[in-house]
């Protein structure tokens, strides 16, 4: 039984890494941001998945001075320093004790456009030991025995193939509800794939329409140096990689997404949420949200050997007040085999 329950739980790494809970996962991410402090402020996972991370100031201001008439390939160059230092005294259900403090974070490149067409990035991950004693592992701040790591987490290429679609190539990070950062230590989850996303309408406050899709052949896990393949990761003993498929359409204050996940003979994944939200008088809001999971083994059931479905529904719904936020939720797991729970 206990065995079962592992392959269950490398299951979800193909999607989230790969599988982890979709609400696990998506807390990490949330954890990065200020808490919402109305209704309005809410974001579903479906629309963190096609939003932009805020852009930062680089690191060099005067950079763009001294470029100010090159070409916009060179002029729009950026350069970021992105510091983290992170203690953890983690005492476990098994009476084990983690403990590290480590510091690192990201150094990121990124150019300007390229004729209105291309621009490339690179970030370089970090994470040393400070304080790491030899019998405390298990912190995720740093590799297995305390050690600290390099790694070339990012390197891409971005093609605007007309205004509002794009082609994003090879290594880069994504933030779907089963296959994101989970950046909640040193360094991120990022993932080795090719994607295209884009946007019609929107204008004005329009009717929008965001959709994307790829495939994603490996992964690098937070703590790790090397990209290894989804479905090695996951546990099957076969290289598979992930196709991912995804839309979003929202008009005004209701939005309706869904995305899917498919690896052959190892998993499918599909997931599906809707939200809307009333904007009252006297700064009150209501958001009524709701969204469902269907997670089955496919073709040779190369993960665990045998076929498994399961299912999660979730709906949920919130008031705002004054900048207070009050939350009732629900959530049922069906009764198949197979359904991950991290965390």
């Amino acid at each position: 039984m206990r065995a079962d329950r592992r392959s269950v739980v490398l299951a979800a790494i193909i999607a989230g890494a790969l599988l982890a809970s979709r609400a696990v996962a998506q807390e990490t991410i949330r954890d990065e941001e200020p808490p919402p402090s109305s209704v309005e402020q809410e974001i579903t996972p479906m629309e963190r998945s096609f939003r932009l991370l805020p852009e930062r100031p680089g690191l060099v201001p005067w950079l763009k001075e001294q470029l100010k008439d090159a070409p916009p390939f060179f002029r729009d160059t950026k350069i970021d320093v992105n510091l983290r230092t992170y203690y953890l005294n983690q005492r476990k259900f098994d009476d084990s004790h983690a403990e590290a403090l480590a510091s690192g974070g990201a150094l990121t490149y990124r150019s300007g456009w390229l004729l209105d067409r291309l621009s490339i990035g690179a970030t370089l991950y970090v994470s040393e030991p400070l304080y790491a004693p030899a019998d405390r592992d298990g912190t995720s701040l740093l590799q297995d025995g305390q050690r600290g790591y390099a790694v070339l987490g990012q390197l891409y290429a971005r093609m605007k193939l007309f205004e509002g679609q794009f082609l994003n190539l090879y290594r880069q990070t994504y933030d779907t509800p089963y296959m994101n950062r989970n950046d909640n230590r040193i360094t991120p989850n990022t993932f080795e794939g090719y994607s295209l996303q884009g946007t019609v309408g929107g204008k004005d406050g329009g009717p929008a329409l965001r959709y994307g899709g790829g495939y994603v052949t490996k992964i690098k896990e937070r703590t790790s140096d090397m990209f290894v393949s989804m479905s090695r990761q996951a546990g099957a003993a076969v290289d598979r990689g992930v196709g991912v498929l995804g839309a979003l359409f929202s008009h005004g204050e209701a939005s309706i997404g869904a995305i899917d996940y498919y690896s052959e003979d190892i998993i499918n994944i599909g997931y599906a949420e809707a939200k809307y939200v009333w904007s009252l008088p006297h700064d009150v809001g209501v958001l009524f949200a709701a969204q469902y999971t269907d997670e089955r083994s496919v073709g040779g059931d190369l993960l665990k050997g045998y076929g498994f479905r399961t299912d999660q529904l979730g709906v949920k719904t919130e008031a705002s007040y004054a900048g207070a936020v009050l939350t009732l939720a629900y959530t049922r797991v069906g009764g198949g085999r197979g359904w991950v729970r991290r965390g």
